[in-house]
């Protein structure tokens, strides 16, 4: 917990641009990755095998979408609603 905790204590002085950046690169490397994390999906959670690789790009689409939301509404004070994104 204490880990957890300075790593966010760091995180939260990172600059919101560099925040976004990170982001953006972590949802490429989850759209890079699609097809062995799909198959963990399906292997762990017994997900239907047509479904996981759509999840998973839905997911790094989320989180770009979250890093330019943040920046938008962060950088004007106010705060990121979570179903704002499209599809809920």
């Amino acid at each position: 917990m204490e880990i957890a905790k300075a790593a966010q204590e760091s995180w939260a002085k990172t600059p919101l641009w560099r925040r976004a950046e990170v982001l953006h690169k972590a949802a490429a490397i989850l759209k890079e990755h699609k097809a062995p994390i799909a198959e963990c999906l399906v292997k762990e959670i017994a997900m239907p095998a047509k479904d996981p690789v759509t999840e998973v790009v839905r997911s790094g689409d989320l989180v770009s979408y979250c890093a330019e939301e943040g920046v938008r509404i962060l950088g004007e004070g106010k705060f990121l609603v979570a179903d704002s994104f499209p599809g809920n």
